[in-house]
């Protein structure tokens, strides 16, 4: 097991949580609620649990928040791409990758997850597989600016400069004034 898995695992079975997806916080900060309670929530209310914990910068018990939703219904989509999303934070492109392979065997045209596997194999120096992702999305669903943007990325790196350029230009075509398409 990973040692991030193990403490995680462990800051869990410490901490707790109550229900109604909100965190109970004694005086000294530490979590006060009962294990019991958290055994009680479905997997759509231990994302949302998640993804609080994730935005609050607890990225340890967000995980195993993530992985026991996974553990009650493996097809939950936001709970892989939140779990890829704190693989990258802590710079695990393998296991960041692994995730969005995962939402992407679910739903091939999932554009977070597409976006999010191509920055990873772009990070990962694998500008060719990128490519590939991309131009797999883009053979069935419209393109976006950001989609386009990371093509762009990609195809720089593969020494394709015209095909970049190119795709740049059409990304930028998209763009408002002030849009963020990041």
């Amino acid at each position: 097991m990973k040692p991030l898995i193990a403490t995680l695992f462990i800051s869990l079975a410490l901490a707790g949580c109550s229900k109604g997806n909100k965190l109970d916080v004694g005086p000294e900060g530490l979590l006060t609620s009962n294990i019991e309670e958290v055994k009680e929530m479905n997997a759509e209310g231990l994302v949302r649990m998640a993804q609080s914990l994730e935005q609050s910068g607890d990225y340890g018990s967000a995980a195993q928040f993530y992985m026991d939703a996974l553990g009650r219904d493996a097809n939950i989509l936001e709970a892989h791409l939140g779990m890829a999303r704190l693989y990258e934070q802590a710079g695990d492109m393998g296991g960041a990758a692994t995730y969005y392979q995962n939402v992407l065997v679910l739903d091939p045209n999932h554009l977070q997850a597409v976006l999010g596997a191509a920055r990873n194999l772009i990070n990962q120096e694998r500008a060719i597989d990128a490519r590939e992702v991309i131009e797999g999305y883009l053979a069935e669903t419209q393109p976006t600016a950001a989609l386009l943007n990371q093509l762009g990325v990609a195809l720089d790196l593969g020494v394709n400069h015209a095909g970049a350029q190119a795709a740049y230009r059409e990304g930028l075509a998209m763009v408002a004034p002030g849009d963020d398409w990041h």
